[in-house]
């Protein structure tokens, strides 16, 4: 009797957890979270399907607003890329002219097969040579002073190690070095994917420095990891000064693409969305 009376007091608290969890997803605090896991990993599973068409993008990924659907035609390099930055600019006027503070998404891009390689670099040297960067800004290729372009697209680790990753995170952190070495840097050989890199990027390689660094009986180390800034508070407890530190994973996947150590293209896609991302204040290739 009393195992049968245990049983049902755990079945009614997984219940009552179960109907609470529910309803936080559909009115509370979980909604957004979950939202955002969702559609992250939509677009990804669509580029998967070996399909002309593919499926629309659910409703809930939209936020309730009129998404624009569009075909992007072509396969030639420079077409695409071209058609890209006017998506790009288009989106990025919209918000300018409805003052939006928030996510925003403004295209879904279906492609119509594979193409020529489009990276976010050929869409930057059309928008230098064209635009002039007067409608949009990209500092990740030395066009103006803001990073407005985010190049979400998956793709592939090519040439990677430790002693590469501390170098670009001692050139990347501000107000100065820590500085890391490679010592600080966990393994990455299992790595494949840049999703990969950047999930190493804001969560184990924090955690490795802090870890080294409080090692020593005189400092302490803590870490936050947000959307794209990873911040490292340190402590030297003799002296009693802490420093914050912090770096862009944005500004550090695109380094490393830049110099060819991760490689990124759109190719195969079946459909990209453009969005506002509110938190980056840029426009948000995803794919």
């Amino acid at each position: 009797m009393k195992g049968l009376a245990l049983n049902v007091v755990v079945a009614l608290i997984i219940a009552v957890i179960g109907v609470f969890t529910f309803i936080m997803l559909i009115t509370g605090n979980l909604q957004n979270a979950a939202t955002t896991i969702y559609c992250n990993t939509y677009v990804k599973l669509v580029n998967l399907i070996p399909s002309v068409e593919g499926p629309t993008t659910p409703e809930l990924c939209i936020f309730r607003t009129s998404i624009k659907r569009q075909d992007l035609e072509g396969t030639d390099n420079k077409i695409v890329s071209r058609k890209l930055l006017a998506y790009i600019i288009s989106c990025w006027k919209d918000i300018e002219n409805l003052r939006i503070e928030s996510d925003y998404p403004c295209y879904e891009l279906r492609l119509s097969g594979r193409i020529e390689n489009v990276t976010e670099e050929n869409v930057s040297r059309i928008l230098i040579r064209e635009d002039h960067c007067n409608s949009i800004e990209n500092s990740d290729y030395n066009c103006g002073a803001k990073n407005q372009i985010i190049w979400d697209i998956e793709g592939n680790i090519l040439s990677l190690n430790e002693t590469i990753i501390a170098d670009v995170i001692n050139n990347k952190t501000v107000p100065s070095q820590i500085p890391v070495n490679i010592f600080m840097i966990p393994n990455l050989s299992s790595l494949v994917k840049k999703s990969e890199l950047e999930k190493y990027l804001q969560e184990e390689i924090p955690g490795s420095i802090c870890n080294n660094l409080s090692a020593s009986p005189n400092m302490t180390c803590s870490y936050t990891s947000g959307v794209n800034i990873v911040g490292l508070n340190i402590t030297n407890l003799t002296i009693k000064t802490s420093e914050y530190f912090s770096y862009n994973t944005d500004e550090i996947l695109s380094y490393l693409e830049k110099t060819r150590k991760i490689y990124s293209p759109i190719n195969t896609q079946r459909v990209l969305l453009i969005k506002y991302d509110y938190l980056r204040e840029s426009v948000m290739v995803k794919g």
